[in-house]
Formats: structure tokens, C-alpha cells, sequence
């Protein structure tokens, strides 16, 4: 690893753990987080993806399960309940190869599951500063926050903003691209209601 790398990592784990407050400090809520890799992402880039990812959460009291799945075709995911999320990484965003964004969360009244995120797009963002892996954490975070936030829209600054400018990258680099206290409160409640409204489905 270099001495920038090295650097970079440590001022995200460093990040990582000061940002979490007293309040995030008591048992997190666990989210299960299904993967489909439709874009055949490199291994290792993934898994460090994957461990920005749950670290970003983490920081919001959320701990992240992750569980792949290779797709067959034809399968169908509609009959999962809403406690699980369901990442798909496909290579552009259905064929838009220009496409800039690099996710998408697809949102239903009762509460969206799926969630989209663009490698090509990824990969076109990424500088020497800022690795591929690094940027990809993000886009899965952000995606996650709009499901668990209920948000159609983006705020002005920080995780949930639409377009992520070179400061914005910046910070993501060095791990200060997190969630709000108050974002990461929303997060948590959400996940508890729907845990709630699974065990009322059920009967329990």
C-alpha cells in the first residue's frame, strides 16, 4: 500500500469513529443488504466498496449484512420482505453509457427495497486521489440513505447531495462524507418500522 493510500484510509477510519455519536454508540440496527454484481466488479474493489460502505453506516448506527446472490435470469425478487434492501451493480444505467449518475433508488409509498448503483459511472469519477472503491462506497451509501430516509430529493450539501464536486470528493476521500445525526435518527427509525411492520404481517 502507499504512503497516500495508507493515509487516506487512516483518515477514514479515524473519521469513522469520531463521527459516531452517544447516541449511535447503544446496539445499532442491522440491516441485511442483498448484492447482485451484474457489472462483475473486480473482487477485491468490491469488498473494500462493501467496507466503506458498512463503515459510513456504522457511523449512523447501522450495521450492515451483506449477501450475495448470483442472478439467474428470469428471477424475480418481488416477494422479499421489506427489512432487506437489494443492491444491483450494473454496468451503466440501462444502457446509457453517458449516463453521469451513479445510482438510483427506486422508491414506493410502502417503503423501496432496490437500489441501483453505475460502475462505468463510478469509474469515470475516480481520480488518482480518489480510488473507484472509494466512490462506489459513497454511491451505496447514498442510495441506502434515500431508501431509509424516504427521500425522492437531494439535500444542498453533504452525503445526500445530487452531484458530488471535487470538495465533496474531497471529503469522501478523507472520510468526512457521512451522514447528519439527523439523517442517521431517520435511518434508524425507518428500519425499526419496518421491522414493526414485519412482525405485524405476520401476526406477531
Amino acid at each position: 500500500m502507499r504512503i497516500r493510500e495508507l493515509v487516506m484510509v487512516t483518515g477514514w477510519l479515524a473519521s469513522a469513529v469520531a463521527s459516531t455519536s452517544a447516541a449511535t454508540r447503544s446496539a445499532p440496527e442491522k440491516q441485511t443488504i442483498l448484492v447482485y454484481d451484474e457489472a462483475q466488479v473486480p473482487p477485491l474493489m468490491l469488498r473494500r466498496a462493501k467496507d466503506g460502505a458498512a463503515r459510513i453506516l456504522a457511523a449512523a448506527g447501522i450495521q450492515a449484512q451483506w449477501l450475495h446472490r448470483t442472478p439467474e435470469p428470469g428471477e424475480c425478487t418481488k416477494g422479499l420482505d421489506r427489512t432487506m434492501l437489494v443492491m444491483h451493480i450494473a454496468a451503466t444505467r440501462w444502457g446509457l453509457e453517458e449516463a453521469e449518475a451513479t445510482g438510483i433508488a427506486l422508491l414506493a409509498p410502502e417503503g423501496g427495497i432496490h437500489f441501483y448503483v453505475f460502475y462505468n459511472a463510478v469509474k469515470r469519477l475516480a481520480t488518482v486521489e480518489v480510488r473507484p472503491e472509494v466512490i462506489l462506497a459513497h454511491a451505496i451509501a447514498h442510495e441506502i440513505g434515500h431508501l431509509l430516509l424516504c427521500l425522492g430529493e437531494h439535500t444542498p450539501i453533504g452525503m445526500m447531495q445530487g452531484h458530488w464536486s471535487a470538495q465533496e470528493l474531497h471529503k469522501a476521500a478523507m472520510g468526512l462524507l457521512v451522514f447528519t445525526p439527523e439523517e442517521a435518527a431517520k435511518m434508524r427509525q425507518e428500519i425499526r418500522r419496518r421491522a414493526s411492520a414485519k412482525l405485524l404481517a405476520r401476526g406477531l
